[in-house]
């Protein structure tokens, strides 16, 4: 529990491919709703995060939607200092102002098992490498959007 709700975090395991980019799920209850999210935060610059989640977001893009029991908000983006990254699920109308506690539990283990199936099912056999092709296609889109560039 803290000021803002309370939550569940679980670092994921290595069948995933993912614990070496600090891999984790966490499900978040606040007052007005339930999140599970898929974060990273095991690199040393939130840039090199952002690009590890974009890999693994490229690696399963095409297989995400339809395993899980709700949409996954595709944007990518770091928090605080820009350490961790995290692609996230919402399920609004459920927060513990709700009095919704059940429902929101049901919801965030069928997503919690659901994100676990689909990457220990398909792993990313090199996610340090993927994550360094994703971060180069980033620092090129970047330079091609520069003025003059």
């Amino acid at each position: 529990m803290h000021k803002h709700g309370s939550y569940i975090r679980v670092r994921l395991p290595d069948a995933t491919g993912l614990r070496t980019v600090g891999g984790y799920l966490t499900y978040r209850v606040t007052a007005k709703d339930a999140k599970v999210l898929l974060g990273i935060d095991g690199l040393e610059t939130g840039e090199e995060n952002l690009a590890a989640l974009r890999a693994v977001k490229k690696h399963y893009e095409h297989r995400v939607e339809s395993p899980l029991p709700s949409p996954v908000d595709q944007r990518t983006r770091g928090i605080g200092g820009a350490v961790r990254a995290y692609a996230t699920s919402t399920l609004t109308g459920h927060g513990f102002k709700k009095g919704t506690a059940e429902g929101s539990a049901v919801w965030a283990e069928r997503m919690f098992l659901a994100w676990l199936q689909l990457l220990t099912s398909d792993p990313i056999p090199d996610i340090e490498t993927a994550a360094a092709e994703q971060a180069a296609i980033i620092e090129q889109a970047a330079l091609t959007d520069e003025p003059g560039g």
